[in-house]
């Protein structure tokens, strides 16, 4: 069973010192989608955000407070595998002090 979570934008924080870690929305906000299987398989793919650079993906299983992996991209997808089943998983893709945030329990 595939399940599909399609999040507008959960939370998007501008971590400069001018922003002085207050939330900021505008018309362009990015999104994150992550369609999620039984097999601990993750599909990721979000809006392009950021001026330039690579995005950051940084998986963390929240159920055991490990993180499960963080890796760099210039694409707007990624698979992330090895997630655990019934665990509470945040994924965060990030780019040029911007973030994307979403958490989501794994099929299990």
């Amino acid at each position: 069973m595939i399940r599909t979570i399609t999040s507008c934008l959960l939370l998007l924080f501008m971590l400069s010192a001018n922003a002085a870690n207050t939330p900021s929305q505008t018309s362009d906000d990015p999104s994150l989608s992550v369609t999620m299987s039984d097999g601990g398989t993750a599909l990721m793919s979000w809006t392009s955000f950021g001026t330039s650079g690579n995005y950051t993906v940084t998986v963390t299983d929240l159920t055991t407070n490990r993180q499960v992996t963080q890796f760099g991209t210039a694409s707007t997808g990624a698979a992330v595998t090895g997630l655990t089943g019934g665990h509470s998983i945040r994924f965060v893709v990030s780019r040029n002090n911007l973030e994307i945030i979403i958490d989501e329990v794994t099929p299990g």
